[in-house]
């Protein structure tokens, strides 16, 4: 057999087991009643809540994004969403804005 052949037939199994490990996982998260028992909203914030201030902040959903997906998973996107996060100055201080001249 040939590489190309190979990975072609390593891609169609792939392919054809997903529907088998999707049904696994709805079977999972529903009850027998097709209602959805997986985590909620609120329980995945909580779960990423590590100061236990209410919210999450980017810091915090990075770390479990990579906790989840490993450390390379969506980088780029996370950085630049950390990168825009950080308070950043106009220049101009509250007192130079609100002194008549």
């Amino acid at each position: 057999m040939t590489k190309q052949l190979i990975d072609k037939l390593a891609i169609l199994m792939l392919v054809m087991a997903m529907p088998v490990a999707q049904a696994r996982l709805l079977d999972e998260l529903t009850d027998p009643n097709a209602a959805y028992t997986g985590p909620t909203v609120e329980e995945r914030i909580a779960l990423m809540d590590t100061d236990k201030n209410g919210f999450c902040d980017v810091h915090e959903i990075r770390k479990f994004l990579e906790k989840q997906h490993g450390k390379d998973y969506k980088q780029d996107l996370l950085a630049k969403l950390e990168a825009n996060a950080v308070p950043q100055s106009c220049g101009a201080s509250v007192a130079d804005i609100f002194t008549e001249e």
